[in-house]
């Protein structure tokens, strides 16, 4: 208790010096507070960019102009691998359904527009698939995993006329039904024919693949058919189920797509490399990130200067803290040499110095945390220990190694010293 009274005797001898000491102590609190809350503002600006910023990518065709052909093990991969979060996917083969067929073959032969409709379908399936009038056709039947995956069709939706119970959400699944144009010639619930074949088999003429199949029509859409040419739609799985025979050689010609997470676009860009797609001589993968870059580099650059300052900085808190403190010590020495001269112990001394220092120190610190407290728009969590504790341990220490070293000096000639 007498110590505690000695130090605030000493403390009101020297106020001006005692208050803006302890004013000092309270600004770096404060600072040394508020510092890793611009750090968390930064970070927390980076991941909102992040968040708010998409990065869409697609598969282009590297060997010319046309669709691209992608081949389903590339596009597995891709999906599969936890960087996509929305995809757009398309393929197409060449059609002629079974009903425009027979009339190209009434249009060339009298005696077989003659014919009952009947004796009409019989006679061509008897005739060989290969030889049946499809290429002048232009029809094409689209596999589409969502109805917006095809800028066409998603101008169509609205025009649909679905059978009760279907809807557009039928592209997420893989049963054999489809959206017929509407002057087709088939009513909802009808199950139309269609002659199928490879969508580009110009390559390879001699293996050219063709097949009837049957789809259910669930929707009739607006378009016509003008010029004998149809667009029916049907969903991706479907078609891809239909076309599984390896001789089919599968496709997707569209395939766009929007990555899961931004921060993760390193980790996609090296899986898309190891896929080889940066050098494959037919389709390559390109990603539009010119924005997210633009956005999130000079925010990583201030993160960056900011935590190579935090170390710097607190340095430089430290040894102003441990200097003002030893000097302040150290301008009270004459008093340190008058209580050694009335038998006060130099561990005594040094015990009611250091007392006094923490006394001042708890004093700035309690004000830096209510200037804290009245700061508005301050971050969550915000007292740090560490920061008050480091603030505390350098004024202590300054002015524990200035007592330490006037105390160890003889009496007279501490009276003597004119410092």
């Amino acid at each position: 208790m007498q110590g505690l009274k000695l130090n605030l005797n000493m403390m009101r001898r020297r106020l001006l010096s005692s208050l803006l000491t302890a004013l000092l102590i309270a600004v770096t609190t404060v600072f040394l507070l508020l510092y890793p809350g611009l750090i968390q503002s930064a970070e927390a600006e980076l991941a909102a960019a992040y968040d708010s910023i998409d990065v869409t990518g697609w598969i282009i065709n590297a060997a010319g102009y046309e669709d691209p052909t992608i081949p389903p093990e590339i596009y597995d991969a891709i999906l599969s691998s936890g960087f996509i979060r929305e995809h757009y996917d398309v393929s197409y083969n060449v059609i002629a359904p079974v009903s425009q067929v027979i009339a190209t073959l009434a249009e060339r032969d009298a005696e077989f527009a003659a014919l009952p409709y009947e004796e009409q379908y019989l006679k061509m399936k008897r005739q060989s698939i290969s030889n049946l009038p499809l290429y002048a056709t232009g029809s094409r039947m689209y596999g589409l995993n969502r109805a917006d995956a095809d800028a066409l069709f998603s101008r169509l939706v609205d025009t649909i006329e679905w059978l009760p119970g279907y809807s557009e959400e039928l592209f997420s699944g893989d049963e054999a039904v489809c959206i017929y144009p509407a002057d087709g010639g088939a009513a909802l619930g009808d199950e139309v024919e269609l002659i199928m074949r490879r969508a580009n088999p110009n390559d390879e003429w001699k293996d050219l693949k063709r097949e009837y199949m049957t789809f259910k029509v669930v929707g009739l859409h607006g378009m016509n058919a003008g010029g004998n040419r149809y667009n029916v739609y049907c969903p991706l799985d479907s078609l891809r189920q239909k076309l599984s025979d390896p001789k089919w050689k599968f496709a997707i010609r569209s395939f766009s797509f929007t990555v899961q997470n931004s921060q993760e676009l390193d980790g996609f860009k090296e899986f898309l490399v190891g896929l080889g797609l940066h050098e494959n001589e037919n389709i390559r993968a390109v990603l539009d990130d010119r924005i997210l870059t633009g956005t999130v580099a000079p925010i990583q650059k201030n993160i960056d200067l900011l935590k190579n300052l935090y170390v710097f900085l607190y340095g430089l808190v430290a040894l102003m803290g441990f200097f003002l403190c030893f000097l302040l010590a150290r301008g009270r020495k004459q008093e340190y040499a008058v209580m050694r001269m009335l038998g006060e112990s130099r561990l005594g001394i040094t015990a009611k110095a250091i007392l006094g220092q923490v006394l001042l120190c708890a004093f700035g610190i309690a004000i830096g945390l209510a200037a804290m407290l009245l700061l508005p728009n301050k971050q969550e969590g915000w007292f740090n220990a560490q920061a008050a504790g480091l603030v505390a341990a350098c004024y202590c220490a300054g002015a524990a190694v200035a007592v330490l070293l006037t105390v160890r000096v003889d009496v007279m000639t501490i009276l003597r010293d004119k410092e």
